[in-house]
């Protein structure tokens, strides 16, 4: 889980470069790119990179592809391309494919994920799987530039596959309800998502607040110790939280929506 804790480490420096006055303007943060150029757009060289993605028109394709198989899907990629990109699969969570040409990056679908652009939803039996595309930005004075902007626009060939193989619906994401809960402890106050209050149990002992789903324990917050990773202090003791090894998508967000109790925590005044 180490993209986890180092999650919880980006959350506590962020409160500190607040706290310190030493954060960075949010307009210098980077944008969401494009997802995919018309070709005509990129023979001329005026793709705009912070529009949003290109969706095709889903009709039956007849343009040759080649298959790579993934945790949710088999994708289908222009075989023309086969030799020019590399394709780069990490396994974490979220679950993200990557493209790109001779080092330089083109776009990722995120599966389940909260990065990029939505695109849709995949339904599976074993449950939804939201779908979206981070695009990159790519250099218009590159000699290849054409060839790259065409790559990046390809994904449409991915996604009218994924339409008509998996069923892709394309359209705005489902709400998720982001209403909280109070949990009372002795250590704080603790706020946690409403849409886990049935499916998980909270117990505390001595300096330790655990979470879990069933016999699975998904994190604990230490108030006061070294055991864990360190996120802040609060009443002045050193804050740390504990996670664990999960096994299912479900499982993995439940145990990330720590990030809303620290969330809560930071406006406490015993932060």
């Amino acid at each position: 889980m180490k993209r986890r804790i180092a999650f919880f480490l980006v959350i506590a420096m962020a409160f500190c470069l607040s706290a310190c006055g030493g954060g960075n303007d949010s307009s210098g943060s980077s944008d969401v790119k494009q997802s995919a150029a018309t070709k005509d757009e990129a023979a001329s060289g005026e793709a705009d990179s912070t529009a949003a993605p290109a969706v095709p028109e889903m009709t039956e394709s007849e343009v040759e592809t080649f298959e790579i198989e993934t945790k949710y899907a088999v994708l289908k990629y222009p075989k023309k391309w086969e030799k020019d990109v590399n394709v780069k699969i990490n396994d974490g969570d979220p679950y993200t494919v990557s493209f790109s040409s001779n080092n330089v990056p083109l776009f990722s679908l995120v599966f389940n994920g909260t990065q990029g652009d939505y695109i849709g939803t995949l339904k599976r039996d074993d449950g939804n799987v939201t779908l979206r595309i981070v695009s990159e930005h790519l250099d218009k004075n590159s000699d290849r530039y054409e060839d790259y902007a065409s790559m990046a626009e390809d994904v449409n060939e991915i996604l009218n596959h994924l339409h008509f193989d998996y069923g892709l619906e394309i359209g705005e994401p489902e709400e998720i309800d982001d209403s909280v809960y109070e949990i009372k402890t002795e250590l704080a106050t603790l706020y946690y998502p409403q849409r886990w209050k049935d499916k998980v149990s909270v117990s505390t002992k001595d300096n330790k607040v655990t979470f879990s789903s069933g016999e699975t324990p998904l994190f604990t917050l230490v108030f006061g110790g070294e055991e864990g990773v360190p996120v802040g202090t609060y009443d002045g003791k050193q804050l740390c939280i504990i996670d664990y090894p999960v096994e299912s998508d479900e499982l993995a967000n439940m145990q990330e929506d720590v990030n809303v109790i620290l969330h809560y925590l930071i406006g406490d005044q015993g932060f």
